[in-house]
């Protein structure tokens, strides 16, 4: 696994009906992958899944800004 910061822009982040995780996510590998899609797989309302893949989006643009990485 890499240890290098993987840039992203705010359009990479997954959305709903967009099945690709972030590319930040993708970088962390096959467990990371997992992670994120088992994370959004049980939200039943969309407005819910909405709200929490913003907030993951905001989460990993704070990381990316102060150059946390996988």
């Amino acid at each position: 696994m890499s240890s290098e910061i993987v840039p992203y822009t705010p359009h990479e982040i997954a959305r709903p009906g967009q099945p690709e995780a972030p590319a930040i996510i993708q970088a962390g590998g096959g467990n990371a992958r997992f992670a994120y899609e088992e994370f959004f797989s049980g939200i039943d309302s969309p407005r819910t899944e909405w709200a929490h893949r913003n907030a993951v989006r905001r989460f990993l643009a704070w990381c990316e800004s102060r150059r946390i990485h996988t």
